[in-house]
């Protein structure tokens, strides 16, 4: 007879609920006065995953588990093989250009994790049939985390715009949550020496960042960092050694991102919610550095603006265009604005 499963201890908590004071938002018409229940599981609610108990009853749960349905691990692992024999293990994506180079990412069978690589532009073989320049095997980076302690982690990285410097970002635990290391691309084994030390030069990041500076030498890094609940909540930008705070969004209603224009002269910051958006601009160029913090959407209630870019004209004019609904449409419509002075009007 199978044993039964494991049942979570009930341990009495008392939760209010509404107008709390100093309860942070509760969205609009919170209960007044306020009004408590009762929560006995309460403390299954463990936001730093350390607590002991939480952590063995989960592990009781999942030996359970094994338990119940050990019988169907052949039917699990048939079904596994058929889903991975629909899938090339060995592939490549196709080359995408930008500036001197093309990059394309590849897989092997075997190897868990991807491989890039770029090669000068303007070559038309297939990329696996032309020298090739690997310049970041995420596998080499995996094995080495798990002599750590870490058996699985996500790698990510970001090339700056003169394709001379990127950042290595790694979730060491499924957190979502990055640590960032500066590496050199064309020299590969950098980016397995800046783990080994051990430094990265920023934590609590989100999956990517932008590197701008279109001088050698002049490259500022953005990025966007966590809350305690993993919220995308504030805007930083690194140069020489040290963080800047660009902007902090505290309503938790909001997130924070960021994207970087097609003219690569400016970061935008995104400050959204399901109800309205809010979207500033920092230069990122020699020619852009001096226009900071110009807020190009403001929050307004019941509007949206669901895309910003800069294009820059034939005859070298900076435009910039946004898809709102500012004007209470039904639908939105496409605002197209120019750079004056600095300034910028919408029309």
């Amino acid at each position: 007879m199978a044993a039964p499963p494991p049942v979570a201890p009930r341990r009495p908590h008392w939760v209010m609920v509404g107008n709390i004071p100093g309860g942070g938002d509760r969205g609009e018409d919170p209960m007044d006065p306020p009004v408590g229940i009762q929560d006995d599981l309460f403390w299954l609610r463990n936001d730093d995953r350390k607590d002991p108990d939480v952590i063995a009853h989960l592990e009781a749960e999942n030996r359970y588990t094994d338990s119940a349905m050990g019988s169907f691990q052949p039917q699990a692992d048939s079904v596994y093989q058929e889903l991975k024999g629909h899938m090339m293990e060995t592939d490549v994506t196709p080359p995408l250009p930008w500036k001197q180079y093309e990059y394309y990412s590849r897989n092997e069978a075997g190897k868990g994790y991807t491989i890039h690589c770029r090669r000068p532009k303007g070559d038309t073989s297939p990329p696996m049939e032309s020298p090739e320049y690997i310049f970041l095997d995420e596998n080499v980076i995996a094995d080495h985390m798990k002599t750590r302690g870490f058996e699985h982690c996500d790698i990510n990285y970001s090339m700056s715009l003169m394709q001379t410097l990127a950042v290595l970002l790694i979730d060491k635990d499924g957190s979502e949550v990055y640590e960032a290391f500066f590496f050199d691309p064309n020299r590969p084994e950098t980016a397995l020496d800046a783990v080994i030390k051990g430094e990265p030069f920023a934590t609590r990041l989100d999956g990517d960042c932008i590197i701008g500076g279109q001088v050698e030498g002049s490259e500022t890094v953005f990025f966007t960092r966590k809350d305690d609940v993993k919220r995308p909540y504030q805007l930083y930008k690194y140069a020489d050694g040290a963080e800047t705070l660009l902007l902090e969004e505290l309503d938790e209603r909001f997130w924070v991102s960021k994207g970087m224009s097609s003219c690569e002269g400016f970061v935008f910051a995104n400050v959204g919610s399901s109800e309205m958006t809010e979207v500033t601009l920092y230069g990122i160029s020699p020619d852009t550095a001096h226009i900071q913090g110009l807020c190009v959407q403001p929050k307004i209630p019941d509007v949206l603006c669901c895309s910003v870019d800069v294009h820059v004209n034939g005859r070298g004019e900076r435009n910039i265009y946004k898809m709102s609904n500012e004007g209470k449409h039904r639908n939105f419509e496409l605002l197209v604005g120019r750079f004056r002075a600095g300034n910028l009007g919408i029309s």
